[in-house]
């Protein structure tokens, strides 16, 4: 396997992680898999938060070796934070026998309090969830996350700590002038999610913000090992445009999504930081 290969796959997880953090937050847990999605959500699990995908079995190694990766915790699905009195920490928890490494490192560390604990996936039935290769619960730090991502990456067109938006579990959250967030919901909207994730992660990704028929439609079967025909998918975009982003000011005036006809491509991108 090459070097190469690793640091690909490693800064393609890293970026998609940091994506889903917002602007204030210095630390995470999340869920990652041997899967070749960028992220995805368990099928039948709602109650689990969206989980990354990486390719390589040396991926999650070389960003422990970052300390991008600080704790880990193989085999469970990282569901939330609970209060220490909660139904599930006094019922729950005492059935389970995983360790409990990242609660202890969160709390070490001050991430967390002492009264809260992190919970895992486990039904009335014992069922710790879906078994997938190389899953984990992670404790990520920022700070570490982002020097990775600088040392690494090719294209530095946005200082990180400029980021002024965010995407996480269906939520794309634009950053205004005065602090706050304008929304765009699509954590619902199953057959809109998909088709936005295509542009979003192809002009994230790339740095790029053209993109072609191909390379989008190849994009939503690899999020959704699904294949649809360019009529449904561009029938999708449009109703996402009219019905959620036209009648909205705060969106309609940062997301540029629309058909170039000199390029014969579609043009998608999100404008800088905006007041408006």
């Amino acid at each position: 396997m090459e070097e190469n290969a690793v640091i690909s796959d490693a800064l393609r997880l890293a970026k998609a992680i940091l994506g889903s953090l917002l602007p204030k937050e210095r630390w995470a847990i999340i869920n990652i898999a041997k899967d070749k999605r960028e992220s995805f959500v368990l099928e039948g699990y709602p109650s689990i938060p969206t989980s990354f995908g990486y390719t390589y079995d040396k991926t999650p190694l070389l960003l422990e070796k970052y300390m991008v990766i600080e704790d880990k915790v193989g085999g469970w699905w990282f569901m939330g934070i609970s209060d220490i009195d909660s139904y599930w920490a006094r019922y729950i928890r005492q059935n389970l026998t995983t360790v409990n490494d990242i609660e202890w490192t969160a709390h070490e560390k001050g991430y967390l309090e002492k009264t809260k604990l992190v919970e895992y996936y486990y039904d009335d039935k014992g069922s710790t969830g879906p078994r997938m290769h190389g899953q984990a619960a992670v404790l990520i730090n920022k700070r570490a996350l982002e020097k990775f991502i600088n040392k690494f990456s090719k294209n530095r067109d946005m200082p990180l700590h400029r980021r002024d938006h965010v995407y996480e579990n269906g939520e794309l959250r634009l950053k205004l002038q005065d602090g706050s967030y304008c929304t765009l919901d699509l954590s619902k909207a199953d057959e809109y999610r998909p088709v936005f994730e295509s542009f979003y992660y192809l002009y994230r990704d790339t740095n790029r913000y053209l993109f072609d028929r191909a390379e989008l439609l190849a994009k939503y079967k690899e999020l959704t090992r699904k294949e649809v025909d360019w009529r449904f998918f561009i029938k999708q975009k449009s109703s996402i445009v009219g019905k959620m982003i036209n009648t909205k000011p705060c969106l309609k005036n940062r997301i540029i999504w629309e058909f170039d006809k000199e390029e014969k491509k579609y043009r998608f991108g999100i404008l800088p930081l905006s007041d408006k």
